[in-house]
């Protein structure tokens, strides 16, 4: 059984590079908006107005109205992708649980019923990518779900809150597979400018290049309070994080770039959504 799962991911794996490689059609997205989310996982059994019994709805009707095509999530528990399911009408979803035979966390990437895809699949964040694994310095499985459309292949991670070696490393081995237009999109965990980002510096930040960093301090650190996608719970945090990016290869041009959450006294997350509308640039190389 186990050899035969290997067999299969190895097949899914190298269709993504090779089909990358193939002539793209006509019908390729050219003009679309894509989302990265953290929603925070139900499984931390968060109490009062942070459970998800009280955020979903909040967090369902904000996505629905973000109208975008493709929305990657992460920290997904299986109770919450079966609400999810229900609830983004008009969207359907891929990807499966980090523990193997379809449990635990999950980074389902949603995009609209219309979008016709040619092939879809996940990976571990690991030296093993073909099996439940750990990597590296992390402390929990790492999860890489992608799925490939006419022209663009969407990838979307949760990168280790712990184990910087390993962000660094999945990283790699996400953009290893980068073979032609791509999104990678997700929750990082780290700064920009860290090391652990550099295995995607030769890709466009797409928040950043809408937003270009204005330098507030000595060593440009500083970043304005609205480019912040983790807010802990608060909706005007000072001290808020940007830990979610969407880097795209050269071929897209990001036009709009928005960080949002919900209004009201009820946040859906301890992140903020953050929003990119690309569209395809003409006669630019699509990376590597």
């Amino acid at each position: 059984m186990v050899k035969g799962f290997k067999v299969f991911l190895c097949v899914i794996l190298a269709g993504l590079a090779l089909g990358a490689l193939k002539p793209i059609p006509s019908t390729r997205l050219s003009d679309f908006r894509v989302v990265t989310f953290n929603i925070r996982s139900s499984d931390m059994n968060d109490p009062g107005k942070r459970a998800w019994s009280v955020r979903r709805p909040v967090a369902s009707a904000m996505l629905l109205g973000l109208d975008a095509d493709i929305m990657g999530l992460q920290e997904v528990s299986q109770e919450q992708r079966a609400d999810l399911d229900q609830d983004l009408n008009g969207y359907r979803a891929v990807g499966k649980g980090r523990e193997g035979q379809g449990r635990g966390e999950q980074c389902p990437i949603y995009s609209r019923r219309s979008l016709k895809a040619e092939a879809e699949g996940m990976f571990w964040l690991s030296p093993t990518p073909l099996k439940p694994s750990v990597g590296w310095d992390a402390q929990l499985p790492r999860i890489c779900t992608w799925i490939r459309y006419p022209g663009v292949t969407i990838f979307n991670t949760h990168l280790d809150h712990a184990g910087p070696a390993s962000r660094r490393e999945a990283l790699k081995l996400i953009r290893r597979q980068t073979k032609g237009s791509a999104v990678i999109m997700g929750d990082f965990n780290d700064l920009e400018g860290s090391q652990s980002l550099e295995p995607v510096e030769d890709l466009v930040d797409a928040f950043r290049a809408v937003y270009p960093r204005v330098e507030s301090a000595a060593d440009g650190t500083r970043i304005a309070r609205d480019a912040a996608t983790f807010n802990a719970f608060k909706k005007n945090n000072p001290k808020g994080r940007r830990l979610d990016f969407v880097f795209v290869t050269p071929d897209l041009q990001p036009i709009e770039a928005e960080v949002v959450s919900a209004k009201g006294s009820i946040l859906p997350s301890d992140h903020r959504a953050l929003v990119i509308h690309l569209k395809r640039a003409a006669s630019t190389s699509s990376g590597r």
